[in-house]
């Protein structure tokens, strides 16, 4: 559950303050594509299904 709040966190942040910190138009915010490799990729799974500001997941070698 502490995985899932910390990559909420960083997703929030990222729709809250792109613009500012990327630059406007920068970084395309619909598309955002969230990636793990091994328990990070089951983190990504599992945090990704849930979340519809989410349009792809990555994973490599998730730990299932």
């Amino acid at each position: 559950e502490k995985r899932n709040n910390d990559i909420k966190e960083v997703i929030d942040f990222i729709h809250e303050r792109s613009s500012e910190v990327f630059g406007e138009g920068r970084m395309n915010i619909q598309k955002l594509i969230l990636g793990g490799h091994s328990f990070g990729g089951l983190n990504a799974f599992t945090y990704g299904a849930k979340d519809p500001r989410v349009a792809s997941i990555l994973t490599l070698d998730p730990a299932f």
